[in-house]
Formats: C-alpha cells, structure tokens, sequence
C-alpha cells in the first residue's frame, strides 16, 4: 500500500511536470510564430524599400545618361558644323564641351545625393 502512494505521488508529479512542459512548449511555439511573422514583415518592408530605392535611382540615372547623351549628340552636331565652315573657334568650343562631359562622371555626387535619401526628411523632386 505504501509503495501505490509514493509512486501515486511521483507518478502526479511527473504528470505536472509533463503538463507544465507541453504548455510552455505551446506558449513558446506561439511566441516563435509571432517573431517570425514579426521578421517576415519586416523583410517585407525592407524588400518594398529597396525596390523603390532601386527604382528612382533607375529612373535618375536614365534620365541623367539620356542627358548627357542629347548633349553630346548636340555637340557633335556643332563640330560637324564647324568642321564644315572651317570656324575652329566653333570646333574648339564644341571639342572641349564634349571632354567636359566625358570627363566629368555621373557618380560624382552620389555620396551626397545616397546621404540626403537617407533623410527622412528630404524630398526628391522629380518634375523639375
């Protein structure tokens, strides 16, 4: 009879112990879920940020490169017109506008332009 008691009493605690575990089993299986939702948001905000980012920098830079292109071409445009009237000071003129531009890098000031996106509160204007 006494031996029925204390394995009554090992075999209740040993079923406390059992519930106790599956429930704070359960409470942290709920808690990992909700990090990581919490994580998969966030990696959602992240990605939509950075496809923004990548989006103006696309439409800056083609904008920028179809400038400089048009320039160029406009340029070019004038040292074929010097070069046809024999005016060297037009061919001089158009000849250094052209290595001004292609000496000059359209990164230049990226540092500068990555430092004011980084602002939250610069705006970008775009229709200028």
């Amino acid at each position: 009879m006494v031996a029925n008691v204390v394995v009554g009493k090992v075999g209740e605690k040993v079923i406390t112990e059992v519930a106790k575990s599956f429930f704070d089993y359960l409470k942290t299986k709920e808690q990992e879920r909700t990090k990581r939702e919490a994580i998969i948001a966030k990696r959602d905000v992240l990605t939509a940020e950075i496809n923004a980012k990548k989006e103006l920098l696309s439409e800056i830079f083609k904008g920028i490169f179809d400038e400089r292109q048009n320039t160029i071409n406009k340029l070019f445009d004038v040292l074929d017109k010097g070069i046809e009237k024999g005016d060297s000071d037009l061919i001089d003129k158009s000849l250094s506008g052209i290595l001004t531009i292609i000496q000059t890098s359209p990164f230049a000031n990226f540092k500068e332009f990555d430092a004011k996106m980084k602002d939250k509160n610069f705006v970008l204007d775009l229709d200028d």
